[in-house]
């Protein structure tokens, strides 16, 4: 549990990092478009599309409602899984390397991603 909870962590701080910080800085200049929604239960799809010039690319956000909050757990850009992306890599990472491996690289490339966001 322990173990699960420091990978939670560790995974998160480097999506944010990683991903969301730098759509925050670099890409300035796009429209997100939100197309429609399906909700089933406490799971929920929402379509959209971002527009920057004359390029649009479809995101759908996979959702899901915990305690009341709803939060994204899969983001598919052009029909491509984000989190499948990364449990592929995640299993061939851990087909050689322990648990504590693949947690640590995690906090060394979100730290690396936040300094690389700051100027550090």
């Amino acid at each position: 549990e322990a173990q699960r909870a420091a990978f939670v962590d560790a995974f998160t701080q480097f999506i944010g990092n990683n991903y969301f910080n730098r759509l925050q800085d670099e890409y300035q200049d796009i429209e997100v478009v939100f197309l429609s929604q399906e909700k089933e239960g406490r799971k929920a799809t929402v379509h959209s599309k971002v527009i920057r010039g004359n390029v649009e690319t479809p995101i759908d956000y996979s959702m899901w409602n915990r305690r009341g909050s709803w939060r994204i757990f899969n983001v598919n850009v052009e029909g491509t899984s984000l989190l499948g992306n990364y449990r592929n890599e995640f299993e061939r990472i851990l087909m050689n390397n322990s648990p504590e491996y693949l947690i640590d690289s995690l906090k060394k490339k979100a730290e690396a991603a936040k300094n690389a966001d700051t100027g550090d």
